[in-house]
């Protein structure tokens, strides 16, 4: 929990645009910040690196994955895992169902990579062209709870 004490102290004091970082021992949290003010934040990404993934097996890693999808109820879309690729080590997470209007679909995405990151970020497609990465609206409260949740997911199921 020092890791998530220490990244929310960083979120008090920090300004806008910056890239935030925390480290504890062998654990990092990044957190790429577009905007800022006191209620929450425009966020590019939430990533955690940490080499306690390393150890988890295909069927642990499935489990986690599983478990932090259940956790993560308090999005804008409840996350599931979509896509388990035993060759890369890799569990993709999406938004399920995604947001869709008639111009676009927007949806959260999740890599958890067993070599050691957990990773949140929204993309957004629109009709007929490619994804594009675009800001996550979440409160301060929320940021610092998805820092929370992935660092307990890093201990396995």
């Amino acid at each position: 929990m020092r890791l998530v004490s220490q990244f929310e102290r960083l979120l008090q004091h920090a300004m806008a645009p910056a890239t935030l970082q925390a480290d504890d021992g062998e654990d990092r949290v990044i957190c790429r910040v577009e905007e800022l003010d006191s209620i929450g934040a425009a966020t590019l990404e939430l990533r955690l690196e940490t080499p306690r993934l390393a150890a988890l097996s295909k069927d642990k890693l499935s489990r986690m994955a599983e478990a932090l999808a259940a956790k993560l109820n308090y999005l804008m879309e409840p996350i599931a895992p979509i896509e388990i690729d035993p060759q890369q080590c890799t569990v993709q997470l999406r938004s399920r169902p995604p947001r869709k209007n008639e111009a676009s679909t927007s949806y959260y995405e999740v890599l958890v990579k067993l070599g050691g990151s957990i990773a949140l970020v929204r993309y957004d497609k629109p009709t007929g062209n490619r994804r594009e990465r675009i800001p996550m609206l979440l409160t301060r409260e929320v940021i610092v709870r998805l820092v929370g949740d992935f660092d307990a997911a890093a201990n396995g199921p």
